[in-house]
């Protein structure tokens, strides 16, 4: 990553991947923060030379508009030759008025992001519930 200036706020995401996502034609990363634009890069992701599919780990800079600072979401987005969404992953960070910060995301398959982390999707945590006596189903 190449040096910024002290009127910049960037962020480095490194872009990971797996081999199932194949060959992508433009890869979009929207930092969003909490207050402020967004900031969308589009690119020609690097490929490898055996048969043109995404490399598994590079970096994408991306500048932001007026500075902000504070909590922000990323977002990448992996788009086939006809411009359909093949492959996501999301992070977030905190922005760093006039700094760089970094943030990691993995590409998965698929339209949508992954549901978070976190165990079972039951606001219960599917902790065996009085009323059915036992433990809830997934």
């Amino acid at each position: 990553m190449g040096a910024c200036s002290d009127s910049e706020t960037v962020v480095a995401v490194t872009i990971n991947s797996g081999s199932e996502i194949g060959v992508v034609s433009r890869l979009r990363v929207t930092v969003t923060p909490m207050t402020g634009a967004a900031a969308v890069s589009e690119l020609v992701p690097p490929a490898d030379l055996d048969g043109g599919a995404i490399l598994s780990s590079f970096f994408v800079r991306v500048n932001l508009p007026d500075d902000p600072e504070g909590p922000a979401s990323i977002l990448a987005q992996a788009l086939d030759s006809a411009g359909t969404v093949i492959a996501v992953g999301t992070a977030t960070t905190t922005l760093r008025s006039k700094g760089a910060v970094a943030a990691s995301i993995m590409l998965t398959p698929g339209a949508t992001p992954p549901a978070p982390d976190g165990g079972s999707s039951d606001p219960d945590g599917g902790t065996p519930d009085a009323t059915d006596g036992g433990a809830d189903s997934d």
